[in-house]
């Protein structure tokens, strides 16, 4: 039983460790595809102009 709590307890502390810096890396790879849409966009309008 205790042996068992601890595994779940392993997991559980694993995953907040590991979610934090995951979420990061996310939130970092959304935002640079959204600025180098923003900045292509602009070139593309000025060139068809």
């Amino acid at each position: 039983m205790n042996l068992n709590f601890m595994r779940y307890l392993d997991k559980i502390i694993c995953l907040l460790v590991s979610m934090p810096p995951l979420y990061m890396l996310y939130r970092f790879v959304r935002w640079y595809v959204r600025t180098d849409n923003e900045v292509s966009e602009p070139t593309e309008s000025e060139t068809a102009s």
